[in-house]
């Protein structure tokens, strides 16, 4: 998990999924030096890989005629459920992955 990048104090679980998801990549300030940090360019990149990747997987069976979710006899409700499911899962392991560079202020 990240760190300060200051004085090395791990940043909290918590604090991560707060600046990602609740407020929309913003920045996360150090709880013991007060020095800010914002959210990678990388970080972005693999949430929304993570995010859009499945529905671009399944829509490639599709055009292939094998659609996999007809394939596992899955209906519409269990394909959402599934979805819903890897959404909340790669929210919470968000802060394993989560970058952050410090913000040098002139």
């Amino acid at each position: 998990m990240q760190r300060c990048k200051s004085c090395g104090n791990k940043f909290k679980w918590k604090d991560i999924i707060k600046s990602i998801w609740v407020k929309g990549y913003s920045h996360i300030v150090c709880s013991k030096c007060d020095s800010e940090h914002r959210v990678k360019f990388i970080t972005r990149l693999i949430i929304a890989l993570f995010i859009v990747g499945p529905t671009i997987l399944i829509n490639n069976f599709r055009y292939h005629g094998k659609y996999i979710f007809s394939v596992l006899n899955l209906s519409s409700k269990e394909t959402i459920l599934i979805y819903l499911i890897w959404i909340v899962l790669i929210i919470i392991i968000t802060p394993i992955f989560a970058r952050y560079k410090l913000i040098v202020k002139k």
